[in-house]
């Protein structure tokens, strides 16, 4: 898959989360998006979504053009993460562990880590940055409750 494709489809993939906001209760009904290193050279974009203790995302590797998703867990105090790495293929390729650094304002402003494959044999640093927050759009439009119903369903003909 070329980098063009593979930039669309990440930006596909937030097509339904395009209204900014901040996420007020640890990442739920939102995604966190990140930028920053696997390794000192290796450029990422990154995305992190909370729900309650279990967080979900993927990441691609800009330079090889690379995606991967992942599951994992966020612990009791809501700084730290630990997650299990897919390949394409949903083969486990690798795990990390990371701190979240976050402002009373700003959750997880920041991840620092570490990244391990699966044979044990790779360990890669990991710096994020976070670079937006994305809401799911249906809760922040400013309308009723029916209005939003409404815009939820089928349009006629469909």
């Amino acid at each position: 898959m070329n980098k063009v494709a593979i930039t669309l489809v990440w930006g596909l993939l937030f097509i339904g989360f395009a209204a900014l906001g901040q996420v007020e209760d640890k990442g739920s009904d939102g995604v966190l998006y990140y930028q920053g290193k696997l390794g000192n050279k290796e450029p990422l974009e990154f995305n992190l979504r909370i729900d309650k203790k279990e967080v979900i995302g993927s990441y691609i590797l800009k330079n090889q053009g690379k995606f991967y998703t992942y599951k994992g867990r966020l612990n009791q105090e809501h700084t730290a993460i630990g997650i299990v790495i897919y390949d394409e293929n949903q083969d486990y390729v690798a795990t990390a562990e990371a701190k979240l650094v976050s402002l009373e304002d700003d959750f997880a402003k920041e991840i620092h880590g570490v990244w391990k494959s699966a044979d044990g044999f790779k360990v890669l640093k990991l710096d994020l940055k976070k670079v937006a927050e994305l809401a799911d759009l249906p809760a922040l439009l400013p309308c009723s409750d029916e209005e939003r119903i409404s815009m939820e369903r089928p349009l006629q003909g469909e």
